[in-house]
């Protein structure tokens, strides 16, 4: 049985040692996570295809349509190995070398050497996030010598950053290209690409994938850099879902701003209906120590009232000491902060904006307006592909939305969208027989009861890609 309660924001968790064991994994969609990530940025393929194998096989057992988000590494650039993790002390030297060496206190290097071509005298240098600050003091064709700024720990395939600075990166590496090519020969619902600038980014992409007539991914671009910001209206337009990830994005942006391009970021994702994933320190502490502070509490409430569609662990479920208890915290704080949403004002902010020349988002608009002014306790919606249950998500209903899907895929392709909880029911010959069905499902899986009321959703003739009716029904 589902409960009513059921939040409606989704949460992605990042797979990694601390979750790479069934029981764990279990324990992760059975506390509220809806999508597990892959990081290629870490790990063989041949790890990423057992982890795939064992997400299919978990989540089935469990009857849960989990997504999987792959995420590339993109051009990213990052230090290399370390002998081990290594303490970095204030007012010390270290060099950043082009030739590949295993790092220590005194010199590292990293994964793209034109860096030390890019980089001048005085320039700033931000390692693992901007936890670690170095300044520029000399360089040659070969190396860069740093001071160290602040007293930190350096490990392994740290992310290295120029705040500020292009990087002339390619944005295709061949580690990228043969990652993709694996994708698309695997079960993954999603891509997520990492620092992405411009649609041209995004055409490269679906290039790679239409070698394997898997163009029509779903591309989720992680919004990093100033440059990603600045286009930030085409590249939605070209994408089928943004990731903020503020990891680096604040590391080419002042902190401050953070919070503005977020907000920012999501409001314009919302008005064209695709999805958006908060991300990167929202349980930073939960890696640690067992409870959230009440600032990151707050961050990710106040992530959900800006409208994300998911919010999203990396560390904290990868390598964590408490991975299952940070995805149950964040399925307490949303399903908490949804009950003081005022889906009323939502309607009205959205009536600005609806194109209703279009049938089937008028609709899913009629749909939503209905279900909020007679309190429907469900509303239920036949979808071929997914597309209906996405637009009527796009108006955030005050209830939950039913997606009853003819297969697996089309119900794990639905698993990033706000409020969508999505069933694999059977074939319908007529109306009536759908109407019929969506009364058993809500009874059966939802527990309505008599008096309650409910919508259903469908196209008419059915399996017809139009959106073009609706049933109030009270049982």
């Amino acid at each position: 049985m589902i409960s009513l309660l059921t939040k409606k924001t989704k949460i992605v968790a990042t797979l990694g040692p601390a979750t790479a064991s069934p029981e764990i994994l279990e324990k992760l969609l059975t506390n509220g996570a809806n999508v597990i990530r892959l990081n290629f940025s870490h790990g063989e393929q041949e790890i990423h295809k057992k982890s795939i194998e064992m997400i299919r096989e978990i989540s089935g057992k469990l009857g849960i349509h989990v997504g999987i988000l792959a995420d590339i590494k993109g051009p990213k650039i990052r230090a290399g190995e370390f002998k081990e993790d290594t303490q970095l002390i204030k007012g010390n030297n270290i060099i950043i070398q082009k030739k590949e060496i295993i790092g220590t206190k005194d010199s590292f290097s990293i994964s793209y050497p034109g860096f030390i071509d890019d980089a001048n005298i005085n320039d700033t240098v931000m390692l693992d996030d901007g936890n670690l600050n170095l300044t520029i003091i000399d360089k040659d064709s070969e190396k860069l010598i740093c001071r160290i700024e602040n007293d930190g720990i350096m490990k392994s395939r740290k992310g290295v950053g120029l705040p500020g600075k292009a990087v002339n990166i390619e944005f295709m590496s061949d580690k990228d290209r043969s990652d993709l090519e694996f994708i698309a020969q695997s079960d993954v619902n999603f891509i997520a690409a990492s620092f992405i600038r411009n649609k041209s980014d995004l055409a490269s992409i679906r290039e790679v994938l239409a070698k394997f007539d898997k163009h029509n991914t779903p591309i989720i671009s992680k919004i990093e850099t100033q440059m990603a910001v600045d286009n930030i209206d085409e590249i939605i337009e070209y994408s089928d879902g943004i990731m903020v990830a503020r990891g680096d994005l604040g590391i080419d942006l002042p902190l401050y701003k953070v919070p503005i391009v977020q907000k920012m970021i999501i409001k314009k994702c919302n008005l064209v209906g695709k999805p958006v994933i908060t991300a990167t320190q929202m349980l930073e502490s939960m890696i640690e120590n067992p409870r959230a502070t009440r600032a990151e509490i707050s961050d990710v409430a106040n992530a959900i009232l800006d409208g994300t569609d998911a919010v999203m662990l990396s560390g904290e479920s990868a390598v964590g000491k408490y991975p299952v208890e940070a995805v149950a915290t964040m399925n307490e704080i949303a399903s908490h902060v949804e009950q003081i949403i005022d889906y009323h004002k939502l309607m009205s902010e959205f009536t600005l904006h609806v194109n209703l020349l279009q049938s089937d988002e008028s609709t899913a608009f009629s749909v939503v307006h209905a279900a909020n002014n007679i309190n429907a306790k469900l509303i239920v919606a036949a979808t071929q592909s997914g597309k209906s249950a996405k637009l009527i998500s796009k108006y955030r209903p005050s209830t939950n939305i039913v997606a009853l899907c003819p297969n697996s895929s089309v119900a794990q392709s639905l698993s990033l969208y706000s409020g969508v909880i999505s069933v694999v029911g059977s074939n319908f010959s007529d109306m009536m027989e759908l109407i019929d069905e969506s009364r058993k499902v809500a009874v059966e899986k939802f527990s309505l009861k008599p008096g309650d009321s409910m919508i259903t959703v469908g196209g008419i003739p059915i399996a017809t890609s139009k959106t073009n009716f609706m049933k109030i029904t009270e049982l």
